[in-house]
């Protein structure tokens, strides 16, 4: 490619990609054969796709034969637009010509010229003037319809997934195959049906019933697959742009509360940045699952993370049971979307198996309302035993220009705006408390979420990211809806190099000696310019 050349995205031909890489065609819409093995030719076939076993069937495609050109998947979403009628036209119940001048006209059945279905549409699709037939069509679809070749409306061939991506379970009690590998199979039965109708001679509607049958399900098809590859989850920017991994959170940037006098006094300090308690569950799910299985496994003696408030109540010992990781994960997910769930109490059974709320000694010394222990508690208490390992994460503003489009910090737990001082340290684990030396009991929580049951709305959540101000200029960001990506640091080895980096010069300066820290937007300053005279 010479240095002026422009890159274009042209429609695929399907019978060169066929005959380029000699894939094979799938003949045979039965998933199994009587050994319960995929069959020879079928959608499964280890003769086209590869044996389980083997990288090929990764990457080995097939293919259907349709017996006939259909339209193209974009070429109909097109003619949706265009035509109002046009599941009608390709099932043979609307006619229409083409003028000289390309004039598109809906007629009766018994004007001559008329012509209907895909055969009809073949001829007169590469003669329409879009423009001047004054159709229902923005003008990038008009262009788009405009500049096709003839060749370009239609297709014989269907490529098939390789099937590693729409494997069928063999395991299960029920053997099914996934949605994909479900719509290739109507797609292939309904061909074989127009050869088999060709070779009956069978009569013009049913063919049309046909053609029609396998348009929609071809459309289905490709809708599926741009919807699967499109936006921020999309397969694409999953696996080759590297802004979408697993564990990964999307937070639009929030200014830090106005909480002290003097930045090292404030609750986000320097190498620090605020996440939100959903974001950090996220972002260190394996992490505040294996937390939150200790903790109920724990919680019947009364010895960690809480203290029951009723004496008379005891915990069920089968309370550990009803919280395994499928529960964990899935009150994680509820907690995120939901911020009214966020203040539902942790429901256990007592030792009758009755469901009772858990209530303990140490939210009502706080003034918590009968003490009730919420999600947000739970969640609150397992990360915040998580972070104490020394965990760190990075958060990137895209387009990430330099080295100090990220950053590498310690997390500080974000929840709501109302917080309170906790010393819920005096109830972890007496094996906890000997790690953190004498002083631990007096260790606290400063910023623990003070949560009013009676009124939800009263609770403000903070659910952006709060950045410690001095990054903000090396950032390029600002507070009018910047984002950043936020991801967990999980390995050891990880977060070693991360306070490494914290503490070296690089993370204040660049190679140049230039400061890439800031104190231009630290509040207290913005406050004094603000009012003095």
């Amino acid at each position: 490619m010479k240095a002026n050349d422009m890159m274009s995205v042209d429609l695929s031909n399907e019978n060169a990609i066929v005959l380029a890489n000699n894939l094979k065609e799938v003949k045979d819409p039965i998933y199994l054969n009587g050994k319960n093995s995929p069959t020879e030719e079928g959608l499964f076939s280890y003769e086209i796709f590869g044996n389980p076993s083997d990288p090929e069937r990764r990457f080995n495609w097939g293919y259907i034969d349709l017996g006939k050109k259909f339209l193209r998947p974009i070429v109909y979403d097109a003619m949706r637009r265009a035509f109002r009628k046009a599941e009608q036209m390709i099932a043979g119940d609307v006619f229409f010509t083409i003028t000289k001048g390309g004039v598109f006209t809906i007629v009766k059945d018994d004007v001559k010229g008329a012509m209907t279905g895909l055969q009809g549409l073949q001829h007169a699709l590469p003669l329409i003037n879009f423009e001047k037939s004054g159709l229902n069509l923005d003008n990038g679809s008009v262009k788009f319809l405009s500049e096709l070749k003839p060749t370009e409306f239609f297709q014989s061939k269907l490529l098939v997934l390789p099937a590693i991506y729409r494997e069928i379970d063999l395991e299960g009690d029920i053997i099914g195959a996934d949605e994909y590998s479900e719509l290739y199979k109507k797609i292939l039965s309904a061909s074989l049906s127009l050869k088999n109708n060709k070779a009956a001679n069978t009569t013009f509607m049913s063919t049309f019933r046909t053609d029609l049958q396998i348009t929609l399900t071809m459309h289905e098809l490709f809708t599926m697959l741009t919807s699967a590859n499109a936006k921020k989850k999309g397969y694409i920017k999953e696996a080759l742009l590297g802004k979408t991994i697993d564990h990964d959170s999307a937070l639009v940037l929030v200014a830090s509360k106005i909480d002290a006098a003097r930045p090292d006094k404030s609750m986000i300090k320097f190498g620090e940045i605020g996440v939100p308690l959903h974001a950090l569950l996220h972002q260190f799910m394996p992490f505040a699952i294996a937390e939150l299985n200790n903790m109920f496994r724990q919680i019947n003696g009364e010895r960690a993370y809480v203290q029951i408030l009723d004496n008379k109540i005891e915990i069920g010992l089968n309370t550990a049971s009803d919280f395994n990781n499928a529960a964990f994960t899935k009150l994680i997910k509820f907690f995120a979307r939901s911020i009214e769930g966020r203040l539902s109490p942790v429901v256990v059974l007592d030792k009758n198996g009755k469901k009772v709320k858990l209530q303990t000694k140490q939210l009502a010394e706080l003034g918590r309302k009968d003490g009730i222990f919420t999600l947000t508690d739970m969640f609150y208490m397992a990360m915040h035993q998580v972070l104490r390992t020394g965990k760190h994460v990075t958060a990137t503003r895209y387009p990430c220009e330099h080295a100090y489009s990220v950053v590498i910090a310690k997390p500080v737990i974000m929840t709501t705006q109302k917080t309170i001082k906790n010393n819920f340290f005096n109830y972890l684990p007496l094996g906890d408390i000997a790690n953190e030396g004498e002083d631990a009991p007096a260790l606290s929580i400063n910023y623990y979420p003070d949560l009013d049951l009676d009124n939800p709305e009263k609770n403000i959540w903070i659910d952006g990211l709060v950045p410690e101000f001095s990054v903000l200029d090396g950032l390029g960001g600002d507070y009018d809806g910047d984002m950043m990506v936020v991801r967990g640091i999980w390995t050891n080895e990880g977060n070693m190099d991360a306070e490494r980096i914290i503490k070296s010069p690089m993370y204040v300066a660049d190679p140049n000696g230039k400061f890439t820290r800031s104190v231009s937007k630290e509040h207290t300053i913005s406050l004094y310019m603000l009012t003095r005279d």
